[in-house]
Parts: C-alpha cells; structure tokens; sequence
C-alpha cells in the first residue's frame, strides 16, 4: 500500500501505456469510454477512476487464467420446467474463447505470473494479512494444506469506498462497500483491509470448502526467483543486514547489480568490503601484512600550560607533556532556550 511507486511506473511507462493496459484487462474497448474513463493525470495511477466490482473481478481473473481474457456472465444456464438445460451460454463462451486461439492473451502467462506474486506477498505479509488463516483447511485424514490466495486491498480519499479483489487458482471476488452517492464517508479509518477484508475472506473460505490444495501454474520460461536485499531490491551483499526477501522476476529484467544501498552508504566494512571492490583474495596473506598506524607525539604542538591541575607524560625519547586535566577545563555549555 504505497503509493510513490504506482506514481513511478506510471511516470516511467507514459500515459498511454499505462491506459491501453488498464482498458484491456477491465475489458474496456470503446474507445470513447476509454477517454472518458482514463483521466491523463497522474492521480490516475492511485485508482481515482470509478471502476463496477465486475469489472475489477474481471481484470484479477486474468492473472490467476494465466493471462488469459475472462468474460464474466451472469447466466451460465438456462432450464426448462423439467431441469432440462436449453440453453447453455457458459459452454458457448467457453467455444467463442477457443476459436479466438492466441487472440485471448490480454498480458503474457509470464507477466501474469510475477503480478501474481506480489499480489500473493499481500495474503502473506501485507494488509490481507489476517485473512491468510482462512486458506489453511483440513483433508478427510485430518492433514492441513493450503490453497495459494492473493489479492489487494483499497481505500478511497476521505474513507469512501472500501475495496478488496482477490482470488485462488479457483475463484476470484471483489469486495465493494461504499454509498450510491459520492462524497458520503463509511467512517473514520474504515479501510479496505478492515471492513472488505474479512468478508472476502469469510466468503472464500466458504466457497474453497472440499477443494483440494493447488497452486498457481508457473510457467515453463520466462521467469526466475531471485533473493534480493529487501531494502533496495538489488542483489544481496555481505553487509545487507535488513533482510532479504526473494520475488520473481520476469528473466529478461533480473536484476543484475549488487546493493549499493548498503555498499554504497558506507555500512560495507572490513574484508567483506574488499572483496566486492577488488575480487577474491587471500585473506590470511592480507590480514599478514596490514600494519596499523603509529603516531609520531614529537610532531604535536606543546598544549597549553595551566596553573592548577596538570598531568605529565613522557613520549618514547624522554621530552615530557603536560596535559591539563579534565575536572580543571571549562567546557561549553547548551542553552535551548537562547540557542
């Protein structure tokens, strides 16, 4: 839930990138809607677009469909007085979508698939945190497992709409509650992770009942897991100690440079530092030959003499110094009030 990077990508990608991506997985086509739609400010990254749950169930379907368009419909089926189905209008969206061959892939199985992730990053650590438990069911022999669940949690400006969309490799669900009528508040600090969340996730746990584990398909190539400073999400160190945390990534944009958050803000120290500057080398010859530094007293300047209180030293060729001592030294004094 950090708004500055959805600003970065949005800056990075341009406008139109941006909007064409959004329409196609919202499964907006008309070109007059998608203007009237897509604002081109940057507040558009933040989700200040009016947007039906529909819509946004349809756009989180693509990423657990592999990056597949999904067509949400109202009516799968059709039965007369007998239960006899007549018309069946999930089994011919089903055949429209085969004829349409590659056509169907809004985004690729690889984008998908790392969109995913960090979405299921949320489930685990972030503001759907609390619902995670309800993903965790018991088999028929009393062994627990886990169904993979992601999603994203929204709040609007002044606590107006509050938002969660989900899903499994089964099924996804958006979570709307706010009012009819704009500028109406749900309340003070009513979040998407307070009040949508957990009916999502009460919700999802009831329709997972009896479904046997699985996981979300991952793609054959195109993708790797890497571990990487959690800080700056480059390539972990020997100084990176504010943890780690490994994320996929599409292969192509790995990243390939070593933190310089930690190297590069001066807490890479000692050997370790030597090594990512110079390469490998022999330890124990370098340890050998540092020799620390000796301090010459004959080049100091004599300190200043003092009546009361002094201590005499002797330096290595017999010359005394005499240094005042502390109790009899004046040192400043701090005023916040004057200062």
């Amino acid at each position: 839930s950090m708004n500055v990077p959805s600003l970065k990508v949005l800056d990075a990608i341009g406008f139109d990138a941006a909007i064409n991506r959004s329409a196609a997985l919202l499964g907006i086509t008309d070109p007059e809607q998608k203007r009237r739609t897509f604002p081109r400010v940057y507040p558009m990254a933040l989700g200040v677009i009016s947007i039906s749950p529909v819509r946004m169930a349809r756009a989180f379907s693509i990423f657990a469909n592999e990056g597949r368009e999904v067509t949400p419909i109202a009516i799968r089926t059709v039965e007369d007085r007998n239960g006899r189905v007549i018309i069946d209008l999930e089994r011919d969206q089903r055949q429209k979508e085969r004829q349409r061959g590659s056509a169907i892939q809004v985004i690729s199985p690889q984008t998908a698939f790392v969109m995913t992730g960090l979405l299921k990053k949320t489930v685990q650590i972030g503001t759907l945190g609390g619902q995670a438990h309800k993903f965790v069911f018991t088999d028929e022999n009393g062994k627990r497992y886990y169904i993979a669940a992601a999603g994203k949690t929204g709040t609007t400006q002044n606590w107006s709409d509050a938002w969660t969309v989900g899903f499994t490799p089964y099924y996804t669900t958006a979570i709307w509650f706010g009012f009819d009528k704009p500028g109406n508040s749900l309340g003070l600090n009513t979040t998407g992770a307070t009040l949508a969340g957990p009916v999502w996730g009460d919700f999802m746990r009831e329709v997972h009942k009896g479904l046997p584990a699985k996981e979300f398909r991952r793609p054959e190539s195109g993708v790797v897991d890497i571990t990487v400073c959690s800080r700056s999400g480059q390539l972990l160190t020997s100084s990176c100690n504010q943890g780690a945390v490994t994320l996929t990534f599409l292969s192509k944009y790995r990243p390939g440079e070593y933190c310089t958050y930690h190297r590069g803000g001066g807490m890479n120290t000692g050997l370790d530092s030597l090594r990512e500057t110079f390469g490998s080398f022999d330890t124990r010859e370098t340890a050998t030959n540092l020799k620390l530094p000796t301090l010459d007293l004959d080049i100091l300047d004599a300190p200043p003499t003092q009546d009361t209180g002094t201590t005499t030293l002797q330096n290595e060729t017999g010359n005394e110094i005499k240094l005042p001592q502390l109790d009899d030294m004046e040192l400043p004094t701090y005023n916040p009030l004057t200062e």
